[in-house]
């Protein structure tokens, strides 16, 4: 659940970066398909009611799909986040009864601004969890030569 939510914070981060919202949101987890003969590898697609990138409902509506989708005493190996319907921010149509919220905007605004100063996570949601029992496996990561220059090898 944790692994879902950090993925979701993730997700609605970019959303904000690039002044875009989300329509519908979509969780998976897999499996691990070498230990089982046939690996339990569900998705479930969770439509917003309306279109966002405001990390608190990301989580929420993730969460909400994960539940639908989890089985308790599986090992699991993968999770991941997908959003779709993809619009700019200004094109949200509100419901009969939604009244845009000022207040969330900046609130996101506010947690963007702090992440970007102190650090990535510097302030997360509590559904992120605060000592990760899980990792994802960046020891298999290849060296990036090719985009950064902080990497670039050297002969010497």
């Amino acid at each position: 659940a944790e692994a879902v939510a950090n993925f979701a914070a993730r997700v609605a981060m970019k959303l904000r970066r690039q002044q875009s919202v989300a329509g519908y949101v979509s969780v998976f987890i897999h499996e691990n398909p070498f230990t089982v003969e046939r690996p339990y590898c569900p998705s479930v697609t969770v439509p917003l009611p309306v279109a966002t990138s405001a990390t608190p409902e990301l989580i929420h509506y993730a969460q909400a799909g994960l539940r639908r989708i989890f089985r308790s005493g599986l090992q699991y190996k993968k999770a991941g986040v997908i959003v779709g319907d993809l619009r700019p921010e200004g094109a949200v149509q509100l419901g009969m009864f939604d009244q845009a919220d000022p207040r969330k905007a900046t609130l996101m605004a506010t947690m963007d601004l702090l992440n970007a100063r102190y650090g990535r996570d510097a302030v997360r949601l509590a559904a992120q969890g605060n000592d990760r029992a899980w990792r994802m496996r960046q020891e298999n990561k290849s060296a990036r030569y090719t985009t950064r220059w902080n990497e670039l090898m050297t002969i010497g």
